[in-house]
């Protein structure tokens, strides 16, 4: 019986990690820009209001695994690690509490990233 090998992980070159970061941030907000947020309204004891943004939530971009030397850049650039995810990531702090938007924004970035060649780049959003 043969042991079967290991494909190695392999990402873009260093020298575009900067430039495929920005563009990612581009495609983000131009993903959140061409949505059609759903508006939501909350009636409760004090009567209703109308809430724009729509549910309110949170979202984050994902990057597996964490030892990586993309995962160190990007935490040298401000992601956070997770002991327990073992993972890095960017929690989404634009849009207010708009959860449409946030999670809008991390699933065009994850796409990019994803398509410019960089594997283990996932989004999770959370009702709130």
């Amino acid at each position: 019986m043969t042991t079967p090998t290991k494909t190695p992980v392999t990402y873009p070159p260093r020298t575009a990690w900067e430039a495929d970061l920005a563009d990612a941030y581009d495609a983000a907000h131009e993903a959140v820009s061409c949505i059609q947020v759903a508006p939501m309204i909350v009636t409760g004891r004090d009567g209703s209001y109308y809430v724009e943004g729509g549910p309110c939530g949170f979202a984050r971009v994902e990057v597996r695994p964490r030892t990586s030397a993309w995962s160190k850049w990007l935490r040298g650039r401000g992601w956070y690690s997770s002991d327990y995810h073992k993972c890095v990531y960017l929690n989404i702090s634009e849009f207010g509490q708009s959860m449409q938007r946030k999670e809008a924004f991390a699933r065009a970035f994850a796409a990019h990233l994803t398509a410019k060649g960089y594997p283990g780049v996932d989004y999770t959003s959370t009702i709130d």
